[in-house]
């Protein structure tokens, strides 16, 4: 594919203890688990990346499962990590970023592409596990 010569992703904390959340909220927002928001991009070959406007995707994982190969398998790079209406419709988000800057290309030859850059923020380092 001329001009993508990778894909990655961008993870950052999503700070739920900052929203004000009712008192009967889902277990995924009590502090049970931690929800990561993941931006996936395409990297050119330029070496600029593609990344698409928010929202991505986002991660939660519960407490006792934080760490770096947890998360990897739930990326979406990954068949099965999501359904796959959700999987194709995150990657054509990154598809149409490509589009506007004057690359075509489809989801499909995206997930197809080496997932070579996992883009942790130092936030969410601090709590993963380092176990890859």
């Amino acid at each position: 594919m001329a001009g993508v010569r990778s894909v990655g992703a961008i993870v950052t904390v999503v700070n739920v203890a900052a929203l004000d959340l009712p008192e009967d909220a889902p277990p995924v927002l009590d502090g049970t688990v931690v929800n990561f928001a993941v931006r996936l991009f395409a990297k050119l070959d330029s070496g600029m990346l593609a990344i698409p406007r928010p929202p991505g995707i986002g991660i939660a994982l519960r407490r006792d499962e934080l760490s770096l190969g947890v998360l990897r398998s739930r990326l979406p790079h990954r068949d099965g990590a999501l359904p796959p209406h959700i999987r194709r419709a995150t990657w054509d988000a990154v598809a149409d970023e490509l589009r506007r800057l004057g690359i075509t290309t489809d989801s499909q030859s995206l997930m197809e592409l080496p997932f070579e850059a996992l883009l942790v923020d130092s936030e969410a380092r601090a709590l993963l596990r380092d176990d890859t």
